[in-house]
């Protein structure tokens, strides 16, 4: 689980009052501080895939599709599109 650290919040605070639902967890948790370091936008369509394979399987290569703070809502259709087209033929797969 990831939790995106909202601007003006520490990972500290963050920790402190999410502790409980951590403990639930085994502590499987992690903490970040911008939404470009979270796995949503290190594998955008495929985070649960993504996931799949750094944490079972043991990849930990990276996706060549994500999102950076350069990117903007018309460079989004562009970047996304191979994934979108992959999805058409049923092929969820990290590119």
């Amino acid at each position: 689980m990831e939790i995106i650290e909202r601007p003006g919040f520490n990972a500290n605070e963050i920790s402190e009052t999410w502790q409980y639902f951590f403990s639930l967890t085994n502590y499987h948790s992690d903490i970040v501080d911008s939404f470009y370091n979270s796995c949503l936008a290190q594998a955008p369509r495929r985070t649960l895939q993504y996931q799949y394979q750094q944490f079972i399987r043991g990849w930990w290569g990276q996706p060549k599709i994500h999102f950076s703070k350069q990117d903007t809502f018309e460079s989004v259709e562009t970047l996304l599109k191979p994934l979108l087209v992959n999805e058409e033929q049923g092929d969820y797969s990290i590119i």
